[in-house]
C-alpha cells in the first residue's frame, strides 16, 4: 500500500500505529538492483504470510540505495497478531534471504521491535526518494 501523499514523518507515525514484532536489514554480497532488492522482499513477505497464515501479518519494507551507489539494500519491519516466536522467525528469514539463486548471500540483522527505539524513523528516511522502493502489505486487506 503506497501512501504517497503522506510525508516521510507521517508515513512513520501511521506504521507506529501497528503492533509489530522484529525488525531488520539486509545487504546483499554482489550488487542488486532496485528491482532485485524489491523483489528479495516480496519473497520474504509471502514466505512469512504462509508460514503464519493463521493469523494476521503486517509487513513494511523499503529499498535503499547503497552508501557506495552501487547496488541496494533493505530494511524490513513485521508483526503478527498471533504468538510468534522471535528466534523463529528470525531462522525463517535468514534462511529465506541466505542466497538467491546465483550465489548472491545476503548479510542480515534482524532484532525484536523495541517502540521507544527510532527504527521506523530510520526506515522512512528516503521514502521521497525511492517512490517505488518501498511497500506495505497485510494479509487481512
Amino acid at each position: 500500500m503506497h501512501t504517497s501523499h503522506f510525508s516521510n514523518n507521517e508515513y512513520a507515525d501511521w506504521l507506529r500505529c501497528y503492533t509489530w514484532d522484529v525488525v531488520g536489514s539486509v545487504s546483499y554480497s554482489n550488487s542488486y538492483s532496485e528491482l532485485a532488492a524489491r523483489k528479495s522482499m516480496d519473497k520474504l513477505y509471502k514466505r512469512l504470510s504462509r508460514q503464519y497464515y493463521s493469523s494476521e501479518v503486517i509487513f513494511f519494507y523499503v529499498s535503499e540505495l547503497n552508501p557506495s551507489g552501487d547496488g541496494w539494500h533493505n530494511h524490513f519491519i513485521f508483526g503478527s497478531q498471533g504468538e510468534v516466536p522471535f528466534s523463529e522467525v528470525k531462522s525463517l528469514i535468514e534462511n529465506t534471504l541466505r542466497a538467491d539463486k546465483f550465489g548472491n548471500k545476503s548479510l542480515t540483522k534482524i532484532e525484536p521491535y523495541r517502540s521507544n527505539e527510532y527504527f521506523i524513523g530510520y526506515i522512512v528516511k528516503k521514502l521521497h526518494i525511492a517512490k517505488d522502493g518501498y511497500d506495505f502489505r497485510s494479509n487481512y486487506y
